[in-house]
């Protein structure tokens, strides 16, 4: 069974200790498993549903995967901060900086009507949707991403990329996820107003 090693860093071809019973497969259409990486002798805990995959591959969700990124982040935005961290951990750190800056074009692309990256930045930090800080933050990580994606004799470094990898993330939370998790906390406020409590 395929599964991410958090231990190796790798796909391994886990053994597999035991799984939930055929009955509660059968309920929940789920199968959660117990494995064992045959290299370092981590225990893994993964889950596998729906379509039958060859060769077949479970999702690890324990320990929890490190590139594991929030539902509310849009799928193209939250693609390229998946790729950003495979690409770190591969030490590829020029297309670390490259894949970042691809997540932060998809939210200028989403939340603004500008193409060009610094246009659209601008626009960003002027509607309020991220404030001074961030704003900064981007900055430095859009002459990043081009330092990464042009032919230029500069090294973008281990920790400049870990540093690129973080901001993307806190960008892109702070956009949707504290905005998801504020609005419904005034949508709750408004409705406890309203009932007069």
């Amino acid at each position: 069974m395929l599964i991410e090693c958090h231990s190796c860093e790798a796909i391994v071809d886990a053994n597999e200790l035991c799984t939930n019973d055929a009955e509660s497969q059968f309920i929940t259409d789920i199968v959660v498993g117990l494995y064992q990486c045959p290299s370092c002798h981590a225990s893994l805990i993964g889950i596998k549903s729906g379509e039958e995959t060859y060769p077949p591959k479970v999702e690890r969700v324990w320990t929890e995967p490190k590139n594991k990124f929030h539902e509310s982040i849009p799928s193209t935005v939250r693609q390229s901060l998946e790729d950003a961290k495979r690409c770190y951990d591969a030490k590829v750190y020029s297309a670390t900086a490259v894949m970042c800056g691809k997540a932060i074009e998809f939210i200028v692309s989403d939340k603004t009507n500008k193409n060009n990256l610094f246009q659209g930045l601008k626009e960003l930090k002027s509607k309020e949707i991220i404030d001074a800080r961030l704003y900064e933050w981007s900055e430095a990580l859009r002459k990043e991403r081009n330092i990464g994606a042009h032919a230029i004799e500069v090294e973008i470094k281990r920790q400049d990329a870990s540093d690129i990898l973080d901001f993307a993330v806190a960008i892109c939370e702070y956009v949707y996820v504290l905005t998801d998790k504020y609005n419904a906390y005034l949508e709750r406020k408004g409705k406890t107003v309203g009932n007069g409590t």
